[in-house]
C-alpha cells in the first residue's frame, strides 16, 4: 500500500490487519464502519455515504 491514495475510498467490511506498508494518513482519507478491521494502533473513519 505505499504511496497508494485512498481519498474517500470505501473500505467498508474489509479486514485491513495484515496489508503492508498501510498508513494512518492513508486510513485517515478511507471510509470505514463498525465491520472494518484496522491494523493495531490504527483507526479509520465512519462515513455514512
Amino acid at each position: 500500500m505505499t504511496g497508494a491514495r485512498l481519498d474517500a475510498t470505501s473500505v467498508k467490511g474489509t479486514d485491513l490487519r495484515h496489508v503492508i506498508g498501510l498508513t494512518q494518513q492513508q486510513l485517515g482519507e478511507a471510509c470505514g464502519d463498525a465491520t472494518t478491521k484496522a491494523p493495531a494502533g490504527m483507526q479509520v473513519r465512519t462515513c455514512t455515504y
